[in-house]
């Protein structure tokens, strides 16, 4: 359970679900005292977005007063045109100190209307933007990040040779070759290989097909993320949970090959620092493995065994 974070006086942020409550009225009253717009976020935050909304449509519409409208419309459930208010309330934003909320705002629209990898996107930056700043700011950046990580995405075993396909086709610096993508295809439709998906609603985003050649020993033989979603945690849940699954299983290590590094290529090299992030070790490098240049060898051990006692020392 993500942890509530104290917003300001008499009123805290919850976890459960990134909405503003106020626990204290009388504190709350009294730290706004000299807000105009208390009285709307009042309204808005004790459950009355339309009182809130008549308010806030009698003053002039800055800045603020166009979030907090948009906020209204969220949860009066109209979220496309809450996300439309912040898309444009963002780009009015960028490069200012206001570029945080509401970028922060629209995560949190965007979570509420089903999109939230989008909305770990947008935390992700005003964790960023925040970062040596309010302490206050950024708990609550960081609160949402975490709560968007954990309902942006569903991982489950099975396979999709349709959305492999798409996938792969989406990505030509790493699947330009049609043929191996027709044989990631076939791959991902034998029932010998076992495979992994990522959904965001009910849209695959991203996949992994793992071949298990021994007991004690398994090879990532695919890995594939949705440029749309690249960068939101999705490659690294795959990895997680097709570790947990061999680790139950009692599979020793994980290994996957890639493009060495003698081979220069800038989107080869993310790859090798995601495997890096994700816990795998670069074994070596040999030419003509895999296709005619250098494939990298790496492996992610699983389960580490304690180490035999040397004569001598104590057991």
């Amino acid at each position: 359970m993500t942890v509530d974070v104290v917003g300001g006086a008499g009123w805290r942020i919850r976890g459960a679900d990134l909405r503003p409550e106020i626990t204290d009225l009388g504190a709350f009253r009294r730290d706004l005292a000299a807000d105009p717009l208390a009285p709307a976020i009042e309204a808005l935050w004790t459950g009355n977005p339309i009182q809130a909304l008549d308010l806030l449509n009698a003053a002039e519409p800055t800045l603020r007063v166009r979030a907090l409208r948009a906020d209204c419309r969220r949860d009066l459930g109209e979220h496309a045109f809450a996300v439309a208010e912040y898309d444009a309330l963002v780009d009015e934003t960028l490069g200012t100190p206001r570029e945080a909320v509401m970028r922060q705002h629209r995560g949190k629209a965007l979570l509420v209307a089903g999109r939230a990898l989008e909305a770990v996107i947008d935390f992700e930056r005003v964790v960023t933007l925040r970062d040596g700043g309010d302490p206050t700011l950024l708990a609550s950046a960081q609160q949402a990040l975490t709560v968007a990580r954990r309902n942006g995405r569903v991982v489950r075993r099975g396979r999709d040779a349709a959305a492999t396909r798409r996938i792969l086709q989406s990505l030509p610096e790493w699947f330009g070759d049609p043929e191996a993508v027709e044989n990631y295809v076939a791959a991902a439709d034998d029932p010998t290989v076992d495979g992994y998906l990522v959904l965001a609603g009910e849209t695959v985003v991203a996949v992994a097909l793992v071949c298990r050649h021994f007991s004690q020993s398994a090879e990532l033989h695919l890995i594939a993320v949705h440029p749309d979603v690249r960068g939101t945690g999705a490659g690294a849940a795959l990895i997680d949970r097709i570790s947990e699954d061999l680790q139950a299983d009692h599979c020793l290590l994980l290994s996957v090959h890639t493009v060495g590094p003698s081979f220069d290529d800038q989107a080869y090299e993310s790859t090798r620092r995601f495997y890096s992030r994700v816990g795998f070790i670069p074994v070596e490098e040999r030419n003509g493995l895999d296709w005619a240049g250098p494939t990298l060898i790496l492996v992610k051990p699983l389960w580490s065994p304690p180490l035999p006692v040397r004569p001598g020392e104590p057991g």
